[in-house]
């Protein structure tokens, strides 16, 4: 036994099992009823996922495979006295037509399934099987396995030849789906060929829980179970073929038939049931079974449904005139079976039902095998093809046996005939109403064959089945087949209607079109739901859509419309990107039924539209650029924090640097502390916005345009001393003028004096210039003092005296007046020296002093 590894683990319900046996009531066994010892039981251990296969291109099987020959049955024995012949009249056929009236047979959907890349069988051995969980279908079938995520209207191919991991002879052919709602799983039953190595052909049993694993179509998503004849007590060298699935509240019900690897003779029929809950959890499961040495028979059929859930009940065709039915509890292991007489029919291996052009397709197994069955809350519903029976039933036709639940007495039986055609492999299924869905096959002397739908109701009796065809075959299949089943279920949207899977030949030999369908009556049609999806504030934005609409739509450019049926989901996305009249437009988020989605989120995934319209809005806003410069006087790159982070990912630069954002966006730009090449930060501003001057951090909100941030520096004037002209000699040496400090405004300054001469009178002359005084040229000789020049203008006066070296000092504050900055000032010392010269003073050389600063 393997070990559970595939992503869902749980433990062994083995003890679950026992318990129930042990806990479980003992109903009465009926008067006529058979009640037989427990069935053998065990655990089957989820198969290990191998990695998926590569989806690649599978050719399909070769015709040598495809003819397989009639199934090898022991032929059913002729039966003793049997009850009379019905009496009902005849079956007829329709085209479906636009719904007049109430009760109208009406098919809400009705497409082909035939995605790129599948298999479409060359005999039409189709046999499909179709699923649906509210928005969501699958299709399987001889060869193929589809998906759908928009109620049938497309299809997404599923190679099963690769899906799962490869088994025995690899995928070979039969496939069963059904759907689960009690414990929300859907149940894929995979046929695998006969290998001669590993010596059997098993049934791989895939589970995927819910909606979302099912519309994945990833192989992780389904736990596997494998099951081959040795489970159930068959030798090496057999494989399992032509099977069937049913369900309870609680176990899952399969059967199959037994042949040998080498004769491909009849050897046996296997019934039996898995765990519910097992499967649901990916537990080991828990299983029994029931061979045809306890059932007799074979090719056993489940009426799933029937009476209130808590048991089972399949039959078997013991003779022409006696259908035996099971009942199995779901609680414990009690079961029993009844025998009930039916009206005699007609066992025949050899009718194929030739069309109009001479082909058969009644000749894959025999006739007298039931097809069909189905359960509701009183009856069990059997269905069998009989050959052809007397004059008024010149042709193979289906007869329907119907018993009550409670005692499994027979209650009616019907025929479904016509006098030109035949009528066969019926299949059914039970609504919530307690109303029948079935799926026939058609053909005769004057059409093709092909699957039609019908309704056993408060409308159409088992009296008088009308059908209504699927689609108009243009051809019937080669090789005298047309498989061995078709597939109803009840609809997960309205339990009220039908899913219908069947096919028909349509451009020759190599093209059976399988069909998916859904049926019922125009009482319950569904109203179709509206999408209507638009931008803001521009229209006209490219938009995807996963999903197909009603009309065949998809994708779209806003403002537009697409139509669904209910309970659809779907996925939208909106380009990054949008640009219209030279403006990029950027997208912000989705707006879904007014509900603002999260921002940035590109894709708007609505798992179930529900069964009113929805809204959906692409909100997007202008892209700007903003530009980060500084003041033209500054040529060093400065670097400028930005946040958030632009639409390319990008915080701060150095400048100058372009950012872009979406319109709205709140932006802040910081300026480092300090200055640049000596320019101090002045201020910042936006456009034409000036910013409190100082500050270094400025936030501001995008607005309709592109804009500019300009980091304004002040030009800065540097204060400087520059002595020019000379002293004249004197007493003490010549004197020499100076300057100390930063000549800038809002500055204090000394000009000072050494070598004067000691503790005698001076003065510091402030001039605006050193050119020219009162029309007189500067420097200007002193008279009687050679050597001697006034070099700056004598506008201002300040006397001081000179201390005992000769020295002085004279302090000025610069006044903080920008309009000083860039001025000069020109000062020259003059002292008293008497016995220097006839003037009696010496002076020192002149001082020209730039008033520096900012601004």
């Amino acid at each position: 036994m393997s070990t559970p590894s595939t992503r869902r683990r749980g433990a062994a319900a083995a003890v679950a099992l026992l318990a129930g046996i042990l806990l479980a009531p003992r109903a009465a066994a009926q008067a006529d009823a058979t009640t037989l010892p427990p069935d053998r039981m065990g655990i089957k251990a989820p198969t290990p996922m191998m990695p998926a296969c590569e989806p690649l291109a599978v050719p399909p099987p070769p015709l040598a495979v495809l003819k397989v020959p009639k199934h090898a049955l022991p032929p059913i024995p002729i039966g003793g006295p049997g009850n009379p012949q019905p009496t009902n009249g005849p079956a007829r056929e329709a085209d479906p037509v636009a719904p007049a009236g109430t009760g109208a047979f009406t098919y809400f959907q009705n497409r082909p399934v035939l995605p790129t890349g599948a298999s479409r069988s060359a005999a039409s051995v189709v046999e499909p099987c179709a699923v649906n969980l509210r928005d969501t279908a699958m299709s399987v079938g001889n060869w193929y396995a589809a998906l759908s995520r928009d109620h049938g209207q497309t299809w997404t191919n599923i190679f099963p030849q690769s899906f799962f991991p490869a088994l025995d002879a690899g995928f070979c052919c039969d496939q069963r789906i059904d759907y689960v709602r009690s414990h929300d799983i859907t149940v894929w039953l995979l046929q695998y060929g006969y290998s001669t190595t590993t010596r059997k052909g098993s049934y791989q049993i895939a589970v995927a829980n819910g909606r979302d694993e099912l519309r994945g179509a990833n192989p992780a998503d389904w736990t596997l179970y494998q099951f081959d004849p040795t489970d159930f007590g068959f030798p090496l060298g057999t494989w399992l073929d032509f099977p069937d699935v049913g369900f309870n509240d609680d176990w899952l019900y399969l059967s199959a038939n037994v042949y040998d690897g080498a004769s491909s003779n009849f050897v046996g029929a296997v019934v039996w049931r898995v765990s519910l809950f097992d499967l649901q959890n990916g537990n080991s499961a828990t299983f029994s079974y029931l061979t045809d040495a306890t059932m007799g028979g074979n090719t056993y059929r489940f009426a799933t449904r029937a009476g209130d859930g808590t048991g089972m009940y399949w039959a078997t065709l013991m003779n022409t005139t006696t259908i035996r039915v099971w009942y199995q509890n779901t609680i414990g292991v009690q079961r029993n079976y009844v025998d009930r007489t039916t009206a005699a029919w007609q066992f025949s291996y050899n009718d194929t039902c030739i069309g109009p052009d001479n082909r058969g397709w009644l000749g894959r197994s025999p006739i007298g095998l039931i097809r069909g069955a189905c359960g509701t809350a009183s009856e069990l519903v059997f269905a069998w093809t009989s050959d052809g029976n007397g004059t008024t039933r010149p042709h193979p036709y289906t007869r329907v046996a119907r018993l009550r639940v409670s005692d499994r007495s027979l209650l009616a039986e019907h025929d479904i005939y016509s006098a030109d055609d035949c009528w066969a492999y019926a299949a059914l299924d039970s609504n919530s109403l307690g109303d029948v869905g079935g799926v026939i096959a058609i053909g005769g002397a004057n059409r093709y064959v092909r699957t039609s739908a019908f309704l056993i109701d408060q409308y159409d009796r088992w009296s008088a089945v009308v059908a209504y065809r699927m689609g108009d075959p243009t051809n019937n299949p080669s090789g005298q087949a047309f498989g061995d089943y078709f597939d109803v279920q009840r609809s997960w949207v309205d339990e009220r209607t039908f899913i219908g899977a069947g096919t028909f030949m349509n451009g020759g030999d190599s093209s059976a079109e399988p069909h998916y369908t859904w049926f019922g009556r125009n009482d319950y049609e569904p109203a179709p739901v509206g999408l209507a999806v638009a931008s803001a504030p521009v229209a006209g934005v490219p938009l995807t859509i996963d999903v197909t609409d009603i009309n065949g739509l998809k994708d779209g450019t806003t403002g537009f419309r697409r139509t669904f049926l209910p309970r659809q989901g779907y996925a939208l996305t909106a380009p990054y990107a949008f640009t219209t009249g030279g403006t990029t437009y950027i997208f912000e988020r989705w707006v879904h039924d007014n509900l603002p989605q999260p921002e940035g989120e590109l894709v708007l995934t609505v798992a179930d539209m529900g069964t009113s319209d929805d809204t959906a809005e692409a909100r997007y806003r202008a892209r700007r650029t903003l530009d980060v410069v500084t003041s033209s006087h500054i040529t060093t790159p400065v670097g400028i924090t930005v946040t958030p982070r632009d639409l390319g990912g990008q915080f701060g630069g150095f400048t100058p640097f372009s950012r872009q954002y979406v319109q709205g966006t709140q932006v802040t730009l910081t300026m480092p502390a300090g200055s640049v090449g000596g320019h101090p930060f002045k201020q910042w501003r936006i456009n034409n916005v000036a910013y409190p001057v100082g500050q270094l951090s400025v936030t501001f909100t995008v607005g309709s345009s592109d804009f500019t941030a300009t980091a304004v520096f002040l030009v800065h004037t540097p204060g400087t001393f520059t002595a020019f002209g000379s002293g004249c000699a004197g007493s003490n040496g010549t004197p020499t003028h100076f300057g100390v400090g930063q000549p800038e405004v809002g500055q204090t300054i000394d000009w000072g004096l050494t070598a004067g001469p000691a503790q005698v009178p001076a003065v510091l002359v402030l001039g605006a210039s050193n050119t020219l005084w009162q029309g007189l040229p500067l420097p200007l000789p002193l008279p009687g003092a050679p050597g001697c020049n006034l070099q700056a203008s004598m506008d201002v006066i300040i006397p001081t005296t000179t201390l005992s070296g000769g020295a002085t000092t004279v302090s000025i504050p610069i006044p903080n007046v920008p309009s000083l900055i860039g001025g000069h000032v020109f000062t020259q010392f003059a002292c008293v020296d008497l016995a220097i010269n006839q003037l009696g003073i010496t002076v020192s050389n002149g001082l020209d002093t730039r008033v520096g600063g900012s601004r």
